[in-house]
């Protein structure tokens, strides 16, 4: 578990070729979690007010090669 607390969230917009084509950052004064599963191989956005951490799960997944 990764937590944090009064902290700033950004906002990147990035071109198909990986150039930064806007920025924004916004205070936050709001604390939540990250949370880590081995077993899921995910990692989920929790405990948090913001709107956006309902949408974030972050997975691994296997590809063969």
């Amino acid at each position: 578990t990764l937590n944090y607390s009064d902290c700033t969230k950004d906002y990147i917009t990035m071109a198909d070729n990986g150039d930064i084509v806007s920025s924004e950052s916004q205070k936050i004064d709001k604390d939540g979690y990250f949370l880590y599963s081995a077993e899921k191989k995910t990692l989920s956005w929790e405990g948090s007010s913001e709107e956006d951490c309902k949408q974030c799960l972050f997975e691994k997944i296997e590809t063969a090669e």
